[in-house]
């Protein structure tokens, strides 16, 4: 049970790792207001995370022998979402969309603005879907070991968003945008890249199953 906690912790931490609009605008907010309003804005964006790994887990508990059954397509379909979503990430602007607010200034509208723009987004619970395959998490109907699995998630999407507010907001004088567009796009082709491996695996799986 505490290696899928464990898996479940590091799902949350990949989850949260692609630079979209969610996390643009946690890194405007902390780089213009704050280490505070950058987190707030990050604890939208997993407690999104949180609400599509209780869909996600529980509808792996529900159909679990289909899961088992279709692992290596749903890694396969996982690993192209992912290649596509980086290959977006890579060649967008991701600034265009958002003002450069200045103050140290955070409200409720930041968390629930980061919220709104996670569930506009279902796409990401295939992506957790692909990811549980990928890191051979299994769960039973009515197991009462799914809650630790959807608090390990949710504790490493907070994690994530902690550490990434706390960095931005801490060295804001020293970060350049033009630095920051060219880490959106080394994000791109990190992912780019991890969706290879999902479309490595999810093929190997095929053949030697």
């Amino acid at each position: 049970m505490l290696l899928n906690v464990i898996k479940a912790f590091l799902i949350g931490i990949c989850a949260s790792l692609p630079l979209g609009p969610i996390a643009i605008f946690a890194l405007q907010k902390s780089l213009t207001q704050g280490r505070r309003a950058g987190f707030l804005t990050g604890l939208g964006a997993a407690t999104v995370d949180t609400i599509f790994a209780m869909i996600a887990v529980f509808a792996l508990a529900a159909v679990e022998s289909w899961f088992e059954t279709h692992r290596a397509t749903i890694v396969l379909g996982g690993g192209l979402l992912l290649v596509v979503l980086g290959a977006t990430i890579t060649f967008s602007n991701p600034f265009k969309s958002f003002s450069n607010d200045e103050g140290p200034s955070y409200s409720a509208k930041d968390y629930l603005k980061a919220v709104l723009m996670g569930l506009s987004n279902p796409g990401a619970i295939f992506v957790l879907f692909a990811l549980m395959a990928f890191f051979d998490v299994s769960v039973e109907a009515h197991d009462f070991r799914v809650a630790p699995i959807i608090l390990g998630v949710s504790a490493g999407a907070i994690a994530f968003w902690y550490g990434f507010s706390w960095f931005f907001g801490s060295f804001k004088k020293s970060i350049r945008l033009s630095n920051i567009l060219w880490m959106n796009r080394a994000s791109g082709v990190l992912i780019m890249i991890i969706g290879l491996a999902f479309l490595a695996d999810g093929a190997m799986r095929l053949i030697f199953s």
